[in-house]
């Protein structure tokens, strides 16, 4: 018996439904485009990359700067020492040899009072050799060449200088090499004559270093 064309539009129906059906479910694409939380999401995320590059460069930056000015205090300090020991130690030993000068310049000699001076500036010269490395290094590396030459020359080696006539003379003196007094006193003026300048030397320095402590201007590059 055949089918009317009713009954066969309806299996064809029934056919498409059923292929329909078995038809695995398409998948949806996600477009990130235009998607708001998507957009959230990223923003937040730059957002804390940079800020957070940010916030490192300037915590370094503080860091270097505190780490500089710490630096610059602390060679300000040394600096600062070592200008008191210099300015004490030239000032002492200026004072003991015009001591021991004055006492030669009296004649007769008082044998016991020159010893007790001898024996004082011994003392002082001892701890200025002592210190005449540290002096020396000190002086050029924070108050630069000029003071370092002043130092040397017109401080350090007229000392070296009065030291060597000063034992000399006394040795004479001892020895009875030299008996005359008014050689005495002229070797005792002599050696007054090279420390005077010397003197002047000393305040120059002490100028220098406190001038350059006051307007921090050290010579040690940061």
């Amino acid at each position: 018996m055949e089918l009317t064309e009713q009954e066969r539009e309806k299996i064809r129906l029934e056919e498409y439904y059923r292929t329909e059906v078995q038809k695995p479910p398409k998948k949806e694409k996600i477009s990130w485009a235009g998607n708001p939380l998507i957009s959230v999401l990223i923003g937040f995320v730059l957002t804390s990359i940079i800020g957070g590059s940010f916030g490192y460069w300037l915590q370094q930056r503080s860091f270097i700067n505190q780490h500089k000015l710490t630096l610059r205090d602390t060679r300000w300090t040394t600096a600062s020492k070592l200008f008191e020991s210099v300015s004490t130690t030239t000032d002492t030993r200026i004072y003991r040899e015009r001591v021991i000068i004055r006492l030669m310049q009296s004649i007769p000699w008082d044998n016991s009072a020159i010893s007790d001076a001898m024996k004082e500036y011994r003392i002082v010269r001892s701890e200025w050799n002592a210190r005449i490395n540290i002096n020396y290094s000190g002086i050029g590396l924070y108050f630069g060449k000029h003071a370092d030459s002043t130092f040397s020359n017109a401080i350090n080696q007229p000392f070296i200088y009065s030291d060597a006539l000063i034992e000399q003379l006394l040795t004479d003196v001892q020895k009875s090499n030299i008996t005359d007094s008014a050689t005495i006193v002229n070797a005792a003026k002599t050696i007054s004559a090279i420390l005077n300048p010397v003197a002047d030397s000393i305040f120059a320095l002490d100028n220098v270093m406190n001038d350059t402590l006051s307007r921090g201007t050290i010579a040690v590059g940061e």
